[in-house]
């Protein structure tokens, strides 16, 4: 997979959320990827991901407030996401 999409990208931070679903028997996870600074080439992008080992989303954050500020917006946002998909599922 990485060897198709990279290590940054939708398909490996989904693919993080289902491994970690199945290698810790939990129903849902959370996972991140990318750059969250510009860094030799490539500008701020991050994945975040969540869901259960059937079920995935993800989306990419590519403003830069700087490596600190990125993360925690990079933070917020997958919790955020996870908590609107949670209420979704009742």
């Amino acid at each position: 997979m990485i060897d198709t999409y990279g290590v940054v990208s939708s398909q490996v931070a989904e693919q993080m959320v289902k491994g970690a679903c199945r290698l810790f028997h939990s129903d849902y996870a959370l996972a991140s990827t990318g750059y969250a600074e510009p860094w030799e080439g490539h500008e701020v992008e991050i994945w975040v991901a969540w869901g259960s080992e059937h079920d995935t989303h993800s989306l990419c954050l590519h403003e830069d407030f700087g490596r600190l500020k990125n993360v925690e917006l990079a933070t917020q946002c997958v919790l955020d996401e996870f908590a609107k998909y949670l209420m979704e599922l009742r």
